[in-house]
């Protein structure tokens, strides 16, 4: 059996622009749909992108690596690919708020405001002007930027770390030793 190799930065590269252009698709779906601001849909999309990247660990496990994956494999496979799609997401989100609809910004900051008001009740004028500045910046081409690049960061670090321990599988040296033999 021949065992096809291929460079984790190629396997990781080809999927995060999978996985940055589904994000894309799906960020215009959520915005035209009004269903951006929906926690249940939020959650829903983290589950989806839980199940991809499951389906990239399983690709390069069992086509390109010859069935094996190592714990560090996985780890910075998963961390790559929510890096690269992370960031293609987080610049198309700040482009989308920047010059295709503005209107986003304001949603959200009505949405958190409202949302303030749930919670807290009635609030003074200057605990609405920080809710208004602080979630104009977050929902901001600049704020949806930084925040996207450091919640794939974030995100991709830790559920790499627990996909990579999930879905390593590492030849035994018994493998090893046949492959070796094999090859003379």
């Amino acid at each position: 059996m021949e065992i096809k190799k291929t460079s984790l930065a190629n396997h990781a590269m080809t999927y995060g622009l999978y996985l940055g252009i589904v994000s894309i698709v799906l960020t215009v779906a959520l915005f035209m749909t009004d269903l951006f601001l929906n926690q249940a849909v939020g959650m829903g999309l983290i589950l989806v992108s839980i199940g991809l990247l499951c389906w990239v660990f399983l690709d390069f496990r069992k086509k390109h690596n010859g069935g094996y994956m190592t714990f560090a494999e996985g780890f910075k496979l998963g961390l790559l690919v929510n890096i690269i799609s992370g960031v293609i997401a987080a610049v198309f989100k700040a482009i989308y708020v920047a010059f295709i609809d503005p209107s986003i910004v304001q949603k959200t900051v009505d949405f958190a405001i409202e949302e303030a008001y749930k919670q807290q009740g009635d609030m003074p004028d200057e605990a609405v002007e920080i809710v208004e500045k602080m979630y104009g910046f977050i929902a901001g081409p600049t704020g949806s930027l930084i925040i996207g690049i450091v919640s794939a960061l974030i995100f991709g670090a830790i559920i790499s770390l627990i996909l990579a321990a999930i879905f390593k599988k590492e030849q035994s040296m018994f493998d090893r030793s046949e492959i070796m033999e094999e090859a003379e």
